[in-house]
């Protein structure tokens, strides 16, 4: 364990401080890090995802030949994990699927619908961190293709990240998700912003702030992001927030 974790944090710090080095081996790091991925330790998946998130930050700015095939195995190599089934193997998949939405430039444009579809389809698993990383990833998906995500996703995950909000262990990260997609989505989430708001004033109760302080900073993100995003519509319910 210890020496996989060594292996991928050095590949990661070569990446990023040896680019030309780490480039000249690429073909080979894309080849094995996926053993890392799917490891059952959460800080070995954790690290190689790091490491690939730096190699794709590398490669995406290099030939577009050599892009192309390289991200279409890691692409494959993440609907393999999703095939395989095990939580961890999904929870890995699911953070590939965050980096190369990040760094694939227009390589996942025709399949950001099919990625948001296999996304959103983990968002009731029984993981618990399968489940926040489905929420942390909403964001992503609203920022890569606003205007898909409004039409077909905006509604769904609406539903999930209000339901999240109830649940206090998942609550941070929803609060955050709420705000950034937001700011995604802009003006289209205004007719959602009653049912947030009330939720909020929930939050901000002095009966909330006593027990759950831990929570008030994402909130107070959260409102900040919805005003960034709707503007002087959020002015109407902001009266009744404090």
């Amino acid at each position: 364990e210890s020496r996989r974790l060594a292996g991928v944090l050095v590949l990661r710090e070569l990446a990023t401080n040896a680019p030309t080095l780490f480039y000249s081996h690429a073909p080979q790091f894309f080849d094995t890090i996926f053993v890392a991925i799917r490891d059952a330790k959460l800080n070995i998946r954790s690290a190689a995802v790091g490491a690939l998130g730096q190699s794709l930050k590398l490669t995406s700015q290099r030939d577009p030949r050599h892009r192309a095939p390289w991200f279409q195995k890691i692409y494959d190599e993440a609907q393999k994990g999703f095939k395989i089934g095990k939580d961890d193997s999904i929870h890995g998949s699911l953070l590939v699927t965050g980096k190369l939405l990040h760094h694939s430039n227009d390589f996942m444009l025709d399949r950001s619908e099919d990625v948001c579809g296999k996304v959103l389809s983990y968002r009731d698993s029984r993981s618990s961190l399968v489940q926040r990383t489905v929420i942390s990833l909403i964001p992503t998906l609203a920022n890569f293709d606003p205007r898909g995500f409004y039409k077909n996703h905006l509604k769904v995950c609406m539903v999930h990240l209000l339901g999240m909000l109830r649940r206090e262990k998942e609550r941070v990260t929803a609060f955050c998700a709420l705000g950034e997609m937001a700011v995604a989505v802009g003006p289209q989430i205004a007719p959602y912003i009653e049912g947030i708001t009330s939720i909020v004033r929930e939050n901000l109760s002095p009966k909330s702030r006593s027990t759950k302080a831990s929570h008030e900073e994402a909130v107070f993100a959260c409102i900040s992001m919805l005003a960034r995003a709707v503007g002087p519509v959020l002015a109407k319910y902001a009266v009744d927030l404090f």
